[in-house]
């Protein structure tokens, strides 16, 4: 006789979600961004990342150019990711990029590789939910935290 035992799937399943929030106006110019990440309370091991910036009302300067063509470089090295979609829309005086990270699909060491941002996030070999909540309050976000329905 045969007897099968499955372990199940190392697929995390999130239960809730932290959200991060921070905006501010300066000369008209305004900055939004929100970081929404969900996860498994009972181990804290991050799922989903949803990563949401616009800039409205924006001069045409040379350091905001210079902001502009940094986004767009990293979003076109990220989106080639697996588990990873970016995308953004740009007018004359605003310009917008959302990033949305699978954590379950997503390659840590490829990720590393790619993004050096990523180094914020990732603690003992994985995505670490305190590191990412650490490292956005220290620029200025605000969190709360919410069950998923």
């Amino acid at each position: 006789m045969l007897l099968l035992t499955g372990c199940g799937s190392s697929k995390v399943v999130p239960d809730k979600k932290m959200i991060l929030n921070q905006e501010s106006t300066v000369d008209d110019q305004i900055f939004k961004s929100e970081v929404i990440i969900e996860y498994d309370s009972d181990s804290k091991k991050v799922a989903k990342g949803k990563f949401s910036v616009k800039y409205e009302n924006i001069a045409k300067t040379e350091t905001n150019g210079n902001i502009l063509t940094e986004l767009n470089n990293r979003y076109t090295i990220i989106e080639q990711l697996e588990g990873v979609k970016a995308s953004g829309d740009a007018t004359e005086t605003s310009f917008g990029f959302e990033e949305e990270w699978d954590y379950n699909i997503v390659n840590i060491q490829e990720a590393l590789r790619a993004d050096e941002q990523q180094k914020n996030f990732v603690e003992n070999g994985e995505y670490s939910l305190d590191k990412i909540k650490e490292y956005y309050e220290k620029q200025g976000y605000t969190c709360k935290e919410k069950d998923l329905k």
